[in-house]
């Protein structure tokens, strides 16, 4: 699929949202909820005719292991993919900066 082809037209309201824990081929579906929410006034003038709107998903994620990915897929009222989300943990150690002046003292 091109990326950079233009969505299809869509009811923001009508949106389908799957969601699902992963973990190598298994999938398993999550449980959770989400709301819609149109924004308005519009913030901006080029806004006016686009709309703004904002989805909150809160997943249940007890008993769910570490290594389990999250798996978002957002279809269109008639079943069109617009996007697919993959949220994972990383193990990647996080380095700490010391600050010139903690260097110094040390020294």
């Amino acid at each position: 699929m091109n990326s950079c082809s233009p969505l299809p037209t869509f009811d923001p309201a009508k949106l389908k949202f799957h969601v699902e824990w992963q973990n190598g081929s298994q999938a398993v579906p999550a449980k959770g909820n989400f709301v819609a929410q149109e924004l308005s006034p519009q913030t901006w003038c080029e806004d006016k005719c686009a709309g703004h709107w904002v989805y909150a998903l809160r997943m249940d994620s007890e008993d769910v292991p570490l290594q389990n990915n999250l798996v978002l897929t957002i279809e269109t009222e008639g079943g069109t993919r617009l996007a697919k989300y993959v949220g994972k943990l990383s193990t990647t150690k996080v380095q700490q900066q010391q600050h010139p002046f903690d260097i110094a003292a040390s020294q």
